[in-house]
Parts: C-alpha cells; sequence; structure tokens
C-alpha cells in the first residue's frame, strides 16, 4: 500500500524487531483475560480501504480517526465541534495537527479524564470539516437539538447514562449524532464495525479484527518510525507512550 495522506504513518517498509515491547492491553470483562492486540498488516488494511467506501460517512471517519489518530473508540464517539478548533498545525510539518482533548477542555471522554494531545493529519482534518457542515450530519444535529430543548421531558424515559450524554452534549456538541439525534456512543461504533466486518469476513474469512486494532495498528507504525529513525530505545518508548497516552507494563531493559 502507498504511504500517503492520512495513513502516511503506515509503512510497507517497516518491520518492528525488538526483543519486549509491551504495553497494557483490556481485559476480557467476562474472563479477566488480556485480550491481544491485533494490529492490521498492510494486506489486512488494503482490503479495509477495498470495504470503507460500503460503510457510512459516519463509519469512514470513525475508523480512519483511530488509525490516524490512535484515539480510543470513546474519544472518537465524544470527539466534539470544540476539540477540532484546538487545532494547531505542527511548526515541523505541512501536513499534520495538534489536537487536545479532555473532558473538562472539550468533553471529549479521554481514559481516566486526562487531558491529551493527538496528531492529525491534514487531509482528514478536512474531511471532518466537510462532515461538520454536511446537510446529513446538520440534519442529525436539528434532531438533537429538538432533544436538549425538551430534555426535562426527554430524560424521563432514559437511563442516566444516556441523561448524562445529552448534558454534555448541552455544553459542547459532539460531531457525530445518529440519524436518531442522538450522541454517538462506543457501543453503537462498535454495532456498526460488527456489521461491516461481516460482510469483509464473507470473503475474507480471516479478517476479525476488531475496533481496537485500529489504535494499535496506530501505536505499531508509529513506534515502527521511530526505532527506523535510529532513536534509541527508551527515547522510542518515552515518545510512544506519550502518543498512546498509556504507561508500559514493565520497562524496556
Amino acid at each position: 500500500m502507498q504511504s500517503t495522506g492520512m495513513l502516511a504513518h503506515v509503512s510497507p517498509t517497516f518491520t518492528v524487531q525488538t526483543s519486549d515491547l509491551r504495553i497494557k492491553v483490556p481485559r476480557d470483562s467476562s474472563s479477566n483475560n488480556i485480550r491481544p492486540l491485533t494490529p492490521l498488516s498492510n494486506d489486512s488494511l488494503g482490503i479495509l480501504t477495498s470495504y470503507l467506501p460500503q460503510a457510512s460517512i459516519e463509519l469512514r471517519l470513525q475508523v480512519l480517526l483511530s488509525i490516524d489518530t490512535g484515539m480510543r473508540i470513546n474519544e472518537v464517539a465524544t470527539l466534539t465541534l470544540d476539540a477540532l478548533k484546538t487545532a494547531i498545525r505542527l511548526a515541523e510539518s505541512e501536513h499534520r495537527y495538534e489536537l487536545t482533548i479532555s473532558p473538562q477542555l472539550n468533553g471529549v471522554q479521554t481514559k481516566y479524564a486526562k487531558q491529551r494531545t493527538i496528531e492529525i493529519s491534514a487531509e482528514l482534518l478536512a474531511q471532518l470539516d466537510n462532515y461538520r457542515t454536511s446537510a446529513r450530519r446538520l440534519q442529525r444535529v436539528t434532531k438533537l437539538n429538538n432533544k436538549l430543548d425538551n430534555l426535562f421531558e426527554v430524560a424521563l424515559g432514559l437511563k442516566q447514562e444516556a441523561v448524562d450524554a445529552l448534558e454534555r452534549c448541552e455544553r459542547h456538541e459532539p460531531l457525530f449524532v445518529s440519524e436518531q439525534g442522538n450522541p454517538v456512543t462506543a457501543k453503537s461504533i462498535e454495532a456498526r464495525w460488527s456489521e461491516l466486518r461481516s460482510v469483509i469476513k464473507k470473503s475474507h474469512p480471516t479478517f476479525t479484527h476488531r475496533f481496537h486494532d485500529f489504535r494499535s495498528t496506530y501505536g505499531t507504525y508509529r513506534l515502527s518510525d521511530l526505532l527506523e529513525a535510529g532513536l534509541l530505545d527508551l527515547e522510542c518508548m518515552e515518545l510512544f507512550m506519550a502518543w498512546m497516552c498509556s504507561e508500559p507494563v514493565i520497562p524496556l531493559n
């Protein structure tokens, strides 16, 4: 796959070769076993790229956000217009920007409510801005605003989690809104991804990637870029953990 645009860091020439680069990964809620992370190979990325046009514009942008920025699924789901306004062009690059996200700053629900900075390609940022003003999205936002105008009555039939999400929308308008006028959730993104994955698996049975694998794909190729550039292992891991807003299980030897 040619490395261009928003997937420029996904290069077919990089291979991670190191003895121990373990990071924290999520545990299965039912068994408490650690779920393996499975970054997409170049072949899998090619398959994904060929099927993405079949997905809704929302799912396409959500997948690209995770791959291009390493955002967690809940961060993608709760991305707000205020977060997009924080975009600052990187001094060393004409093609990448930085966004600052946190619940307190702009309503993005980061892990442990931490404020963190992410990088995003200029191309993807432009696509998000175009989507922001699209008729399709604005129709959905109108439905959301109608619910917010009558939040007291609407809240009577909702769980507290849904009410909290709507109240956050009053403070920070979400980028992604469902067709019914509800703020998008991580569960709804997972459901739409599962539907597309089922279509892919009909022709590619081994394509079993979870949405979280997009984040690990981002991390894998960013780390590979650093190692290829000749940085020391410790320097690589410090930069890597800052990008991922994560902590290593054990330090490098």
